[in-house]
């Protein structure tokens, strides 16, 4: 069967082995964001629609699941904003009813959780991963270049209303472009507005692929590594990975193997290593780079909360 939804699958820096699912025509989107690695947006809207009939994208689906062993997630993302598709909830239950193992992941850059029925829709998702580049307006126009300008607060709101309702992961991913929201008082309205959305885990990330607009600069490494050991009472990691040991400074081969021991034991979430080695999940992340680049441990869900297991020697 030729695919036209499902694309994949492919080896997710958070995910694991995705399945990504598209719903949308190519580049739809509520924002026009400077650092897309899919290009500039073509449709610009923040109408909702059922943009190709629900029953074609679960056959898809359906034939994939049936046919291959199971990703570590289902992933809505694709080129566009997937809450944009008015059908996401019912397709989410066909794949839930259908495959109750299958688990799903959503990655929305929040545009419309201000909405009652996207929460509610969001909600039946395993994980959900929403990102917020700013609370300041000026930097969020010039970064995000939402269709609707002065909907921030409206984004911010749904994202703490949205965690009063979601008792699974929330991801919380924010990317940093040098010279845009990368001043004090941009880090200081951004730490303010996570510790009242309460996510799971906050996600640094800057540009590593070619962006939308060739002015998009990235921050630093030892910039993100700053704002994790400033924001240390939060559960923060790094998202560009690391990938060799030499990397990491004062690299410890001693706590990679008292890591490696402590999840050959047993699956442990992140807050769970943070307590056992007293450490800040951003130093702790690194060790995880190398390990899940070496494949020798992977993240699984257990009781609506994300585990990272042991896999290989």
């Amino acid at each position: 069967m030729a695919y036209k939804y499902v694309f994949g699958p492919v080896p997710s820096r958070r995910l694991g082995i995705s399945l990504g699912i598209d719903l949308l025509p190519f580049k739809t989107c509520s924002f026009n964001c400077i650092y897309c690695e899919c290009g500039r947006t073509t449709q610009y809207l923040n109408e909702r629609k059922e943009f190709f009939p629900v029953e074609d994208i679960f056959s898809e689906i359906s034939d994939y699941l049936s046919n291959n062993e199971y990703p570590d997630f289902l992933t809505f993302s694709g080129s566009g904003e997937p809450t944009l598709y008015s059908k996401l909830g019912d397709l989410i239950s066909m794949c839930k009813s259908n495959f109750p193992e299958v688990k799903i992941a959503i990655i929305t850059n929040s545009s419309l959780l201000y909405r009652e029925d996207v929460r509610k829709e969001c909600s039946l998702a395993d994980v959900v991963l929403p990102s917020l580049d700013s609370a300041r307006l000026e930097s969020f126009i010039k970064l995000d270049r939402p269709l609707d300008k002065d909907k921030l607060n409206l984004i911010i709101l749904g994202l703490i209303e949205f965690r009063k309702i979601y008792d699974k992961e929330i991801w919380l991913e924010i990317f940093f472009a040098q010279g845009i929201n990368d001043t004090e008082e941009d880090l200081e309205s951004l730490y303010q507005a996570i510790i009242k959305i309460k996510p799971d885990l906050v996600q640094l990330n800057t540009l590593d692929r070619p962006p939308a607009e060739s002015f998009t600069k990235p921050v630093t490494k030892k910039f993100l590594e700053d704002i994790a050991k400033r924001w240390n009472d939060l559960p923060v990691e790094i998202i560009s990975r690391y990938k060799n040991r030499n990397e990491i400074e004062n690299y410890s081969k001693e706590f990679e193997q008292q890591l490696l021991n402590a999840l050959k034991r047993r699956p442990l979430t992140r807050s769970d290593l943070i307590a056992a080695f007293n450490k800040p999940m951003v130093e702790i992340a690194k060790y995880l780079d190398i390990l899940e680049y070496e494949k020798k441990i992977k993240n699984v869900i257990l009781n609506k909360k994300i585990f990272i297991q042991y896999i290989g020697n």
